[in-house]
């Protein structure tokens, strides 16, 4: 049987290794895998010709505030699709105006033009607007079954970019670029056009802001907040300016016409 004093060289033998391991190989830190996905940003399927909040092209803004969907047969057990559902109809709350809705996601019908596919697939991806492409699509793989992750790519499906792609981004946080995963700088783009801030101020607690460590490739930081006390990346709701610019996204002055899902 081991003496007390030799198992604890052993347990920290062991610990020393384990220790040796983790600086050997960082653990690569990232929301979504765009390499397997094919995404742009990480999970944004790019269109044809474009590049904030929302996308400035009217014709990026669903007709009316309506989206119709089909979520692909068997892609997703009943479970799954009632989170799916589920999110839609918060995201529709979120942004009503004295209980009118502002958005709607509803199935699709023979006589829609645009419409988007939410199907599995690989990481959590999703087309940017209406209008840029007959196909639009709404990926949702391993891991991203959950409604905060579902909200976030329904609000690139109406229309709206990442928080930190806006002009004005560099006045607020910083980008350690050291840090980003080789190949995948360009998630952290920003544009000074064709983009629309909506007159709205950046907002650390966008659902639609990355993380402090996304997209890292060795633990640490890829976006440092210039305000020391923000925090980023929240991931699990509609933040009070995330509501105003669907709003006025979407000129919601009264309630959208309703129809039946």
């Amino acid at each position: 049987m081991l003496s007390l004093d030799l198992l604890f060289c052993y347990m920290l033998i062991i610990l020393i290794v384990l220790q040796n391991l983790a600086v050997a190989y960082p653990r690569k830190i990232f929301r979504y895998d765009p390499k397997e996905a094919g995404a742009f940003e990480g999970d944004i399927i790019l269109p044809p010709s474009t590049r904030g909040v929302g996308e400035a092209a009217q014709e990026a803004r669903w007709t009316n505030g309506i989206v119709p969907y089909v979520i692909k047969s068997g892609d997703f057990n009943a479970e799954q699709e009632a989170v799916i559902v589920k999110s839609m109809r918060r995201l529709e709350q979120s942004v009503a105006i004295n209980n009118k809705l502002c958005i709607q996601f509803r199935l699709k019908v023979s006589t829609d033009k645009h419409f988007t596919t939410i199907k599995t697939g690989a990481g959590c991806t999703s087309s940017v607007g209406q209008n840029w492409y007959s196909t639009k699509e709404l990926t949702l793989g391993n891991g991203c079954i959950h409604e905060g992750t579902i909200m976030h790519e329904l609000l690139h499906t109406l229309g709206f970019w990442h928080e930190q792609s806006r002009p004005d981004r560099d006045n607020y946080v910083t980008v350690q670029y050291a840090n980003v995963l080789p190949g995948l700088e360009h998630a952290f783009n920003k544009y000074t056009t064709s983009v629309d801030t909506l007159g709205t101020p950046y907002d650390y607690e966008s659902l639609m802001h990355y993380g402090s460590h996304d997209f890292s490739s060795n633990g640490k930081p890829t976006i440092v907040p210039k305000n020391s006390t923000a925090k980023i990346g929240q991931g699990h709701s509609l933040s009070r300016i995330d509501i105003l610019e669907v709003q006025l996204y979407y000129q919601c002055t009264g309630p959208v016409s309703v129809e039946k899902n």
